[in-house]
């Protein structure tokens, strides 16, 4: 499995600050977001296999570390993944190679339940222009100190300096309370099918000059 370096992680600060995220530390934010995504539900409703969160990330990284405002804390504490408003939302291309190689290493279900989470949460991001808030994680050593908080900040900023909406989606519960605090409101809430994890559809409305 990919790991940061040593180095990267011991040269924390007091105030670790987010920097733009480049392909240079691609396996370090794959780690990063695998270790912070081991537990999630959607992750585990798709497979149980240590492994399958590397390779969910190795698989759909690319389009971030290129799109401009994903970000990494300089320490090496945590990273968001992010789309800007012209940026189409990354798609898994489920060619014939990558669908052997999850049947391969995952089985079928595993398989069979990511073809049909691409298709159905095709249609939640909203119609109008936003920011795409794809995965955030921080290490666990790090957290409960506001860096998360920090790392979607930034990416809020830019929301208000271009009067555009920020939108994730999330399937754990207990980061909601994070969102609400932020000033994201709730669009909807789903379930995936076939027994799949609930969703929740989120919606940060960009701040006007006056309110800020």
């Amino acid at each position: 499995m990919p790991s940061s370096s040593p180095s990267a992680a011991s040269s924390s600060s007091s105030s670790p600050k987010p920097v733009p995220l480049t392909p240079e530390r691609r396996e370090e934010a794959i780690e990063i977001l695998a270790t912070a995504f081991a537990e999630d539900p959607l992750i585990l409703w798709m497979s149980r296999d240590p492994r399958f969160p590397y390779a969910v990330f190795e698989q759909v990284i690319d389009p971030y570390l290129h799109s401009g405002v994903s970000w990494i804390l300089d320490n090496g504490a945590g990273v968001l993944l992010a789309a800007p408003p012209d940026m189409p939302k990354p798609r898994v291309d489920f060619n014939f190679g990558l669908l052997w190689k999850m049947l391969r290493q995952f089985g079928w279900r595993t398989m069979l339940r990511g073809i049909v989470y691409e298709l159905y949460s095709a249609h939640f991001p909203p119609r109008e222009p936003h920011y795409y808030a794809y995965a955030m994680g921080v290490r666990a050593e790090f957290r409960g100190q506001g860096l998360g908080t920090r790392l979607m900040r930034t990416l809020l900023d830019l929301g208000d300096a271009d009067q555009v909406p920020v939108y994730l989606e999330s399937a754990h519960e207990r980061n909601l309370s994070l969102y609400y605090r932020l000033g994201y409101r709730l669009l909807r809430e789903t379930r995936v099918p076939l027994g799949g994890p609930r969703m929740w559809l989120m919606l940060y409305e960009p701040r006007s000059a006056s309110r800020t």
